[in-house]
């Protein structure tokens, strides 16, 4: 392979875009269009024979300044700044993406779910390889779930009730268990019919159908656990 041969000028040109935040292929093309960042990748390393100390020195002061200006990609092809799943690689999740991440969660909604809803879209597995890179975003998005908390309770309430409906209550009934205070109680006494909680079935309920008396749902739940008894089936208590 012949060496490869730069201007000053385009040398120059491809560090500065590396400053502004490309990634070394786009910077390359924007150079020219027929260049790639590997052939500059070439004279930046000690393992090829067209190395040039002088130039990576320069390009790995160029990397590290644009770091903190990484722009985001314009296609899901870029695979320097997107994975196969064409979600935003850690490196290159910019201040407005993280922003947006953290309004998400503040409001209640998942982590997993508010990684989706930023443009380009990420996924939480990105979102933790930055936390483990970048203490400031480590400790806002700590403080982003600590607020959102109460809203992401809320979330879950809204939630059990469709879950159960849709026939997943272990789902519902798990989610409730671990994250609202008044199901607290239900993982020490339930009692069970037909395999659900006579107890769970009546706090999803009350949750969901708020305009029904307690008496009423009291009444549904007694003539459930008569039906059961009656047709030979036990109620554990």
């Amino acid at each position: 392979m012949p060496p490869l041969r730069f201007t000053r000028d385009e040398r120059d040109a491809f560090l500065e875009y590396i400053k502004e935040g490309h990634d070394p292929s786009a910077a390359a093309r924007k150079v020219n269009p027929d260049y790639t960042g590997r052939m500059f990748r070439r004279i930046a390393s000690d393992q090829s024979i067209d190395y040039d100390p002088e130039f990576a020195a320069a390009f790995a002061l160029a990397r590290a300044e644009g770091r903190e200006r990484l722009i985001p990609p314009t296609t899901v092809t870029d695979w320097k700044t997107t994975n196969v799943s064409g979600h935003t690689k850690a490196h290159y999740l910019t201040a407005e993406q993280l922003a947006a991440f953290l309004e998400y969660v503040e409001q209640g909604m998942p982590p997993s779910e508010a990684a989706q809803q930023i443009e380009p879209k990420t996924s939480l597995s990105q979102l933790n390889k930055r936390a483990a890179q970048d203490s400031e975003f480590a400790e806002a998005f700590a403080e982003a779930t600590r607020v959102g908390y109460p809203n992401f309770q809320e979330w879950i309430r809204q939630t059990i009730f469709r879950l159960a409906s849709a026939g997943n209550y272990a789902a519902a009934k798990d989610l409730a268990l671990i994250h609202l205070p008044e199901w607290a109680k239900l993982s020490k006494q339930t009692i069970e019919i037909g395999g659900q909680g006579g107890a769970a079935i009546k706090l999803i309920a009350e949750q969901a159908l708020p305009e029904i008396p307690t008496e009423i749902l009291d009444q549904m739940i007694a003539a459930m656990e008569q039906k059961q008894i009656e047709s030979g089936d036990s109620v554990a208590a």
